[in-house]
């Protein structure tokens, strides 16, 4: 599967075979016409988001303690929650302007 085209607030899969500075990409949510935040993993096996304005990425941000986030949600250009399961707990992080910020456990 490769990258899609993606209207303002759509989701749209990217297959692993994305690569990005040697991070594959899996998800990609676009909540503003030149603004999309990405997620996926680094070589160090580390999950990561990486922010895309106007079609050029910028570097990827380590969400600490991860090694890989599932989904995204962007309900603003400013806001969004990532969600996935890291060593059998389902996890959520905030990513506010591209930055991931505490990952909370889901209780």
């Amino acid at each position: 599967m490769s990258a899609q085209a993606s209207a303002a607030g759509a989701t749209t899969p990217i297959g692993s075979d994305v690569v990005l500075a040697g991070m594959p990409l899996v998800d990609v949510v676009c909540p503003a016409a030149t603004i999309c935040e990405a997620i996926g993993s680094n070589a160090a096996n580390e999950a990561v988001v990486v922010r895309i304005t106007a079609g050029v990425p910028g570097p990827g941000q380590v969400i600490p303690g991860v090694t890989a986030v599932a989904a995204l949600a962007c309900p603003s250009v400013d806001f969004c929650e990532g969600v996935g399961k890291e060593d059998d707990e389902s996890i959520v992080v905030a990513i506010v302007d591209g930055v991931p910020g505490p990952v909370t456990v889901v209780p």
